[in-house]
């Protein structure tokens, strides 16, 4: 009884504690006293798992938001300017407000103006007893501190789709298929007064009677609407969200139409991007435009810098196109998407026409004024949409190529298995 006494039970009466022989969790204190009047927090601390911007990214938007994500949940009530802190050029305070979204558990910074281009600047989660703490009390141990550097680019929202949205492909000017059978997953759409596959029209039930003219119908997952077969009736709508997304990401100052997206950085003549282009190999998220025509050629990286909601777009003035290739492993135009980045977020506006040569793994959604052509070998996760201005006239032509919508299955011969995202 003397042992029983002066162990466990003395240190009840000592501190008066009811939970036996444990230390008080206080964050990050080896206290076994809680403060005066506070209720003692449980669990372990919480820390920021991830960031965004990573640390020391560079070429971030001027607008974009400054990001932290928990490990735990958060008490929103101390996630304020005051816990939460921009500085940049130095010390010089940034200003603005935080919000926090406790689905995500991540804590968001948005200045209240513009970042200034082309400058460092430093984020930091404040901790201890008057930093963030979890819904249990316990404070961040120590501040979380990282460091970014802007670039030119501002950050937009990618264009909204509407019913428009499941098509793999779309055409004003008819279907022509070519070479061998070719791979569509998602929805086909033909928006042709008289729509046609190879020059023959399309019947109510779908393409393969007329693509069998030339003896090359694709293989398609979903559905095929047309004015021949519009059960919803839709198909009025469909075209003007189709429209309405390609002028979202057209120049004031068109062409071929004036539109609503400015802000864009001009790419360097020759606008060849690419292995081997001058400094146009690597792109951060934002909008760039060329007045001229795209060239892709070898290996073009699209980097979100860990941002999953990065938004690329690329406005050309005139076509774009691809270098032609040969099957993997021989070179062959590639488009990379690293560091969090999506298909579904990069966006290809032709002011003209857009042509993805041979062999070439193509990544994003490509709205063309007029046609579009996917020629043997060429795999792509995007959309490929002819005719998408409503003054444009496109067909589309596909030659043994592989397309899915993101979100659908993406199974290209020779390429590794996954979902088109």
């Amino acid at each position: 009884m003397k042992k029983i006494f002066t162990g466990c039970f003395m240190v009840f009466l000592l501190v008066g504690f009811m939970a036996g022989c444990g230390t008080w969790d206080s964050g990050g204190s080896t206290s076994t006293t809680p403060p005066t009047g506070t209720t003692p927090p449980t669990g372990t601390p919480p820390t920021a798992t991830s960031t965004n911007p990573a640390d020391v990214a560079t070429g971030v938007c001027i607008n974009r938001e400054i990001n932290a994500t928990f490990s735990k949940a958060m008490d929103p009530a101390t996630i304020t300017t005051a816990t939460f802190t921009v500085t940049g050029p130095g010390t010089t305070p940034v200003a603005g407000t935080t919000t926090y979204n406790a689905t995500t558990k991540t804590a968001t910074f948005t200045a209240t103006a513009d970042l200034a281009a082309g400058t460092t600047f430093t984020a930091t989660i404040h901790g201890g007893a008057s930093g963030v703490k979890d819904l249990a009390g316990n404070a961040l141990a120590a501040d979380k501190v990282w460091g970014f550097t802007t670039g030119t680019a501002t950050c937009i929202a990618a264009p909204d789709l509407g019913l428009a949205s499941t098509f793999g492909i779309s055409a004003t000017a008819g279907l022509a298929t070519a070479g061998g059978s070719s791979t569509i997953n998602g929805d086909v759409l033909l928006l042709a007064p008289t729509p046609d596959c190879n020059a023959t029209p399309v019947p109510a039930t779908g393409l393969i009677g007329s693509c069998l003219a030339t003896g090359f119908p694709p293989t398609i997952s979903g559905t095929v609407i047309s004015p021949n077969y519009d059960p919803a009736g839709n198909l009025a709508t469909i075209a003007a969200d189709l429209n309405t997304g390609f002028l979202s990401i057209t120049p004031p100052a068109g062409p071929p139409a004036v539109g609503t997206l400015g802000g864009g950085i001009t790419i360097l003549a020759p606008t060849t991007l690419g292995t081997g282009s001058t400094g146009q190999s690597t792109f951060t998220p934002g909008v760039y435009i060329s007045g001229t025509s795209i060239l892709i050629t070898g290996d073009l990286t699209l980097d979100a810098q860990g941002d999953a909601n990065a938004v690329f777009v690329f406005q050309s003035g005139s076509t774009i196109k691809t270098a032609a290739g040969a099957v993997f492993p021989a070179p062959h135009t590639r488009i990379l998407l690293v560091n969090g980045a999506k298909a579904s977020n990069v966006w290809w506006q032709a002011a003209s026409s857009a042509t993805i040569e041979t062999f070439t793994e193509w990544q994003g959604n490509i709205m063309a004024a007029v046609t579009i052509t996917m020629n043997q070998g060429v795999s792509s996760c995007g959309r490929m949409m002819a005719g998408a201005w409503v003054g444009g006239g496109g067909a589309i032509t596909l030659d043994r190529s592989y397309l899915s919508v993101p979100g659908q299955p993406f199974t290209p011969p020779g390429l590794p298995v996954g979902v088109c995202q």
